[in-house]
């Protein structure tokens, strides 16, 4: 075919550019449609700046510099149409040098470029260093042109990966050539944000990288499990609650990094992909729940910032609601913040508690400022202020718990020493405050008989003055007795009531653990209000040095051993002696496990109520205190098998003897009896509250005679 003549020059042009037949129109078509997407592949290509591995270097990171992304929002694309000419031309360079995404409904592919200038190493690996994505798939060119698919990601079985190891490892086949661009398409899909971060290392680099990685992680660990194992014993040891909250919150936070740091899913749950979900949506509420029980226990903060305290029960509620709105109804990403926000109320709560003199406080503020600064390195991370890889940034967490945990357990043995301290105090200005009453009293009365008339006015003041130091006696005693949430722990189903006479008791309680068994007892002293609080700290201190420091746990010596000791101390004192003073008691020894119980008595006997039967063993007619060479100096010890369902009831004689009912008698011990009868088989709760009942519609508007003591312990 010759070149046309210039007649027909412009009709040759119009065919060539505009042609009638369909097959040269097909072929101009693919030809163009090929040229542009050649256009943006070199252009992608020059203007991308390709990762050079270079001689005397072995780790890379790929970062923001050296990929580009691809947002595919029906999550349907496979590598062939990514490749393709309509689809190539999107991805894109973000301009950042640190990539994480927060949007992840979504799937992102990564495009980026290698290319190997260097033969000092024959093998190289690739780390994607996020081990929390759901779905990975990394697709390699090969020498052909086709893609090598590899899959993995956290939601197949861990075993299933060509590395173990708790990051995704790959194997890259970048063989050394200058001239040579290697090409590289990764697919990511996850349900929580992730960061785009990978290292191109030698073999050996990432051997020695990651044998330490995994050396200060089990360190790590360690001291989670020994600091938690530490609290959980000084638990046991002070029966505090702060602590089990403390140990619990550990053990959640070294949870959540086993979840953060992939070692969970490597270790503990390698065949059950499913449970990182879960756990990733459990443990952090766990974390949020027991760190709040832990802050408002150790800093008592319904007691010191009550307002601030209805503040974060508010916080936590609303974390709850939004948890679920995100799980249930639509992901929303406004729950991370609502989950930072009790964590902030309880920093400025526990600010505020230490400037009004709570001294613990400020370990407490010392030790939560760790974990923010680690909160604030990983809030720069995430937000590409701080390099991704860096382990600085991504163990930041484990760095603020450690220091956090170590601080929070000198915090705690510090609260344990003041309060033992204030305990000491207490015990010592109670005596003292005791001694004084009474003297004030007795000038009081004196005054009153000489000059009734003439200094009215005056003694009601005193009076007044008396009162008030009694009232105070009174919340000194009650420092010593122990506390309703020690005896829950120890006796488990119980109940205790106890209605003093007057604002000072002569009756009261004990209770004490001893391994499995529970020694617990019903003291009802001579008299009642100031002489009887006096001897009512007297037989609790005696108690204490018998049990805790002799170590005796059968009653019978234990009664034997007080009796002995309260004649030493009541012998100094002519005044005591001439008054007769002493005491009545019911003790009991239980161990469950043995199913069995050891009692002795001074006058108040023991009730076992079993299948609607009272079963009573009597106590010794011997009162301790008792001086007279004609009785007998020692109590009996009874050995009784118990069965599951028992219940066991011991009590001051207060509640028979109270006056009252249309005739104004006593109640007496049947009625008591048969009352406890009807009553036993309900709950702990509902007995103290029909008795308290009962005893007040029988009083009525008469006077108590005497102090009111019922203990009730139900055998499980």
């Amino acid at each position: 075919m010759g070149i046309p003549d210039s007649g027909n020059g412009v009709r040759y042009f119009f065919d060539l550019f505009f042609p009638h037949d369909k097959l040269k129109i097909g072929i101009m078509f693919k030809s163009i449609v090929v040229c542009i997407s050649l256009f943006f592949f070199f252009t992608d290509l020059f203007a991308l700046d390709t990762l050079r591995i270079v001689k005397g270097k072995e780790n890379y990171v790929v970062d923001g510099t050296h990929m580009q992304l691809l947002v595919d929002k029906s999550k349907k694309w496979i590598i062939q149409d990514v490749t393709s000419p309509a689809i190539i031309g999107g991805f894109k360079e973000t301009g950042e040098q640190f990539i994480h995404n927060q949007d992840v409904s979504p799937a992102f592919w990564v495009r980026f470029y290698l290319k190997n200038e260097s033969a000092d190493y024959s093998k190289w690996l690739l780390e994607v260093v996020d081990p929390n994505i759901n779905h990975i798939e990394l697709y390699i060119e090969d020498s052909s042109g086709n893609f090598i698919k590899n899959n993995t990601g956290n939601y197949l079985p861990f075993l299933q990966r060509g590395y173990h190891h708790k990051n995704f490892v790959y194997d890259v086949d970048v063989p050394a050539d200058h001239s040579k661009v290697k090409t590289f398409y990764v697919r990511m899909e996850s349900e929580n944000p992730f960061a785009f971060i990978f290292n191109v290392q030698s073999n050996k680099y990432f051997d020695r990288y990651a044998l330490n990685e995994y050396y200060l992680l089990g360190m790590y660990y360690g001291m989670i499990l020994i600091m938690a194992l530490y609290n959980l014993l000084m638990f046991f040891s002070v029966r505090e609650k702060a602590y089990i909250f403390y140990v619990i919150y550990v053990l959640t936070g070294g949870l959540m990094s086993l979840l953060e740091d992939g070692t969970g899913f490597e270790y503990i749950w390698p065949s059950y992909p499913a449970v990182n979900k879960w756990i990733s949506i459990i443990t952090p509420l766990l974390f949020l729940f027991f760190f709040s029980l832990y802050a408002k226990s150790f800093l008592e903060v319904r007691k010191q910032a009550p307002r601030l305290n209805k503040i974060i029960n508010i916080s936590l509620v609303l974390y709850f609601c939004y948890l679920l709105i995100d799980l249930f109804i639509s992901p929303t990403p406004a729950v991370f913040a609502v989950f930072i926000i009790p964590f902030i109320i309880m920093y400025i709560a526990a600010i505020r508690i230490f400037l009004k003199g709570y001294r613990p406080a400020r370990y407490f503020i010392v030790g939560y400022s760790f974990i923010i600064i680690s909160f604030f390195l990983y809030l720069l991370r995430i937000n590409g202020l701080l390099g991704p890889g860096d382990p600085l940034t991504i163990y930041a967490f484990n760095y603020g718990l450690i220091f956090q945990i170590v601080i929070f357990s000198l915090a705690l043995s510090d609260r344990v020493k003041i309060i033992k301290m204030e305990k000491d105090a207490a015990q010592k200005k109670i005596i003292e405050q005791l001694v004084e009453n009474e003297k004030q009293i007795d000038k009081a009365t004196k005054e009153l008989e000489s000059k009734v008339e003439e200094r009215t006015q005056e003694l009601n003041k005193k009076n007044k003055d008396i009162t008030d130091s009694i009232t105070y006696a009174k919340r000194l005693q009650e420092a010593v007795l122990p506390h309703e949430r020690i005896a829950g722990m120890i006796l488990k189903e119980h109940f205790i009531l106890y209605i003093p006479k007057a604002i000072v008791s002569g009756d009261f309680y004990w209770i004490h653990q001893k391994g499995n068994q529970v020694i617990f007892a019903a003291v009802d002293c001579t008299g009642h209000g100031v002489p009887g609080g006096f001897m009512s700290i007297l037989a609790h201190n005696i108690l204490n040095l018998v049990v805790k420091e002799m170590n005796l746990t059968r009653p019978g010596q234990i009664l034997t051993e007080v009796n002995k000791k309260v004649n030493e101390t009541l012998s100094s004192s002519n005044d005591f002696m001439d008054g007769e003073y002493g005491m009545d008691m019911a003790l009991i020894n239980l161990d469950r496990e043995k199913m069995e119980i050891q009692y002795a008595g001074a006058y108040n006997p023991l009730y076992i109520i079993r299948k609607g039967e009272l079963l009573e063993t009597r106590a010794d007619r011997i009162s301790i205190g008792n001086t007279s060479n004609n009785i007998r100096n020692y109590f009996i010890n009874h050995v009784i098998k118990v069965e599951k369902g028992d219940m066991l009831y011991i009590f001051s004689d207060g509640f028979a003897d109270q006056f009252g009912g249309p005739d104004r008698r006593k109640f007496m011990l049947g009625s008591f009896n048969k009352l406890l009868i009807e009553i036993h088989l309900l709950s702990m709760d509902a007995q103290k509250e029909q008795l308290n009942k009962v005893f007040k519609e029988w009083k009525g508007g008469n006077d108590q005679i005497d102090d009111i003591l019922v203990m009730g312990v139900r055998v499980s």
